[in-house]
């Protein structure tokens, strides 16, 4: 299944450009890096408008309706995503992003009308259940699901905002890229997201009072954003892609193996902690993943 395959492209991507996130949270406001990384992104993506027939702009409304829904939360979700990353371990909140998937069986049912079937819908729970517990360390701490850190931690608070987000985003996403294509959805989003958020960051002082002193990339940077752009370019164009045929819920489960990649970076990168609870939380989410692919 093509979309399956795009799913897990899109979900790479999304690890690595977390993990790059998390590197520049050491000196970027939380507003520079999703100014910036949009910039990135924007001028990574514009030069599709120069290939022929590549990227057509729809004058259907209903396209404009459903992009300008979906870019205006994914701003804010972008913006609490960075701030999440930037004051928690990786380990720790993103594995909140399960519940994504979960969401969305109703978010997609009440805005799209897609009904997942019943061994679907335990694959997802399994994905759920995986990334709930892959950060555990010991099997005490696996039975918990991290339920606790709702209460006491605010960048998983941050992060189920952000799922719930997602699940609503993800539905406009798959209704915008049919009205269009994934290209076309792309490079309009991207460059409109690049915009409103650089607008934001340089009228931060009047619009808030706040005045960072890092106004400018740093030359040592620059690759670093530029890699921050690409990949979510990257997944946007794979997500798209698979959602031309893929039903959302299903396409967002597949996604949520970012949050084992992410988990490996964060043992293997940023020297987080690993244990075999950890491990067993990795073999649910491969068999959740395994459920869906073939239901």
């Amino acid at each position: 299944m093509l979309w399956f395959s795009l799913s897990a492209l899109s979900a790479t991507a999304k690890a690595a450009n977390q993990a790059a996130t998390k590197t520049l949270t050491s000196t970027y406001s939380v507003l520079a890096i999703a100014a910036f990384g949009q910039l990135a992104a924007g001028i990574s993506v514009f030069p599709l408008i120069l290939v022929p027939g590549l990227v057509a702009i729809p004058g259907d409304l209903d396209f404009h309706r459903a992009a300008f829904v979906t870019i205006s939360l994914n701003i804010a979700a972008i913006l609490l995503l960075v701030e999440a990353i930037r004051g928690s371990e990786l380990s720790y909140a993103l594995p909140f992003l399960g519940l994504t998937p979960v969401f969305t069986i109703l978010t997609a049912w009440v805005l799209r009308g897609e009904v997942i079937g019943l061994v679907g819908v335990l694959g997802i729970l399994l994905v759920f259940l995986g990334t709930m517990s892959i950060d555990a360390g010991s099997l005490p701490d696996w039975a918990k699901l991290g339920g606790r850190r709702i209460f006491r931690d605010r960048g998983v608070r941050l992060v189920v905002c952000v799922a719930l987000i997602y699940s609503i985003s993800s539905v406009y996403d798959k209704s915008a890229t049919l009205l269009s294509d994934p290209y076309t959805f792309v490079w309009y989003s991207a460059v409109i997201r690049a915009v409103a958020l650089l607008l934001l960051f340089f009228g931060r002082r009047r619009l808030w009072g706040i005045d960072n002193s890092v106004t400018t990339v740093r030359p040592a940077h620059i690759l670093l954003f530029a890699f921050l752009g690409v990949t979510f370019i990257a997944e946007a164009l794979f997500q798209m892609g698979a959602l031309q045929t893929g039903p959302v819920a299903f396409v967002i489960a597949i996604k949520r193996l970012s949050i084992l990649f992410t988990s490996l970076a964060g043992v293997l990168v940023f020297k987080e902690a690993f244990s075999l609870a950890r491990l067993s939380g990795a073999v649910l989410i491969v068999a959740g993943v395994t459920i869906i692919y073939l239901s």
